[in-house]
């Protein structure tokens, strides 16, 4: 079964703000986590959240909650922008 990405309007509008670079960055991501079987183990696991963390660089992540149908993606950026603290 092929998954569909659903994007939460918190990551729509932080992903506006990224730089040219970091999207692309976050392009590539998407499609490993589409090509892949196992989306959640290409991230870090959070337990406090039950969600994934993709690290896109030295300083921005992806943050994303992996089902059987769909990969939902829920905040990008910086550290504080996807935890809401540094």
């Amino acid at each position: 079964m092929k998954r569909v990405i659903e994007y939460k309007a918190k990551y729509k509008k932080q992903y506006r703000k990224l730089d040219l670079s970091v999207k692309r960055l976050v392009e590539r991501a998407l499609t490993d986590m589409l090509d892949s079987d196992s989306p959640h183990e290409l991230g870090e696991f959070k337990r406090h959240s039950n969600t994934c963390t993709y690290r896109l660089n030295k300083s921005n992540r992806l943050m994303y909650k992996v089902y059987p149908d769909r990969i939902v993606l829920l905040a990008v950026g910086d550290h504080k922008a996807v935890y809401g603290s540094d």
